[in-house]
This record gives C-alpha cells, structure tokens and sequence, in this order.
C-alpha cells in the first residue's frame, strides 16, 4: 500500500504567524530577543512593501509547518529587481517530506511573479545540507561576505 502524499498550501503571513517566525528564527541565532520585542518587530515588517512573508500549511488539517521571509531590493548600479530568501523554515518532522522542495518551487514562482531578474540566499560557512540544496537548484557561488557586529 503506497502512503499518500502530504499535500500543501501557502497564505500570506499576517500578526497572528508572529510566534512560527519567533520559533525559527530562535531555533539558528543565539538571540535572547523577547517575544515581545520580536512581535513589536514583525509587525512594522509585515507593512514593508520590500518584504513578503508566506506560511506554509498541511492542506487538510492546516497545521503550520514552515515560513519564508522574501526581501526584494536592486543592487545599488543595477535596475533589476533581486529578491533574496531572507527566512526558509521548515518544521523538523517534514524535513524528509518533500516539504522544502515544494516550498522552493513556492518561492520561485513568487518571484517570478514579482518580476525579479534574480534570486539569493545565504547560507552558513558550514551549512553543507543548505549548501547541497541550493546548489541542486542551480543557484551559483558568488562571493564571501564579512560581519562585524557594531
């Protein structure tokens, strides 16, 4: 007997999606940010017309399994429009199940409809797994970025 595919569906996010963002952005950062503050935050974010946020849901039971952050800017010599996946998360129990690669093809669609000419992302020095996920996608390496905290 085949297991039936776990289908998904996407909604804009709003005020009410604050915690799945919260969680996430937790789970990678050492941030001791209080919910409050982080809501306070996503909520001024969420009126930016530069930045979209997406959930994705279990289409039959609606159970939020992951979220996206999309920035959209033009490089400072360049009139292309660039969107970036700024926030990609995906609950641990539907990483193995197509979960990732559908909201990919989500993501992708998104920006083409937003007519950007270019996609980015980031990914950790040491994120092999991210690395290999966007490398399948035909994304390219470009350049390495420095940080300094202020």
């Amino acid at each position: 007997m085949a297991s039936e595919q776990i289908r998904y569906e996407f909604r804009k996010a709003d005020i009410k999606d604050a915690q799945i963002f919260f969680e996430s952005y937790q789970g990678y950062t050492n941030s001791f940010l209080r919910l409050e503050e982080f809501v306070a935050s996503f909520e001024t974010k969420l009126k930016d017309n530069q930045l979209d946020f997406f959930i994705v849901e279990t289409f039959d039971t609606k159970k939020t399994i992951g979220c996206i952050a999309l920035r959209y800017y033009s490089e400072i010599f360049e009139n292309d429009l660039i969107a970036e996946i700024a926030h990609f998360y995906i609950a641990p129990k539907f990483r193995k199940l197509q979960a990732a690669d559908i909201l990919y093809d989500f993501i992708e669609t998104s920006c083409m409809k937003a007519e950007a000419a270019k996609l980015t992302v980031a990914c950790g020095i040491n994120s092999t797994l991210n690395q290999r996920f966007y490398t399948r996608r035909k994304f390219t390496y470009i350049k390495k970025m420095f940080s300094k905290l202020l």
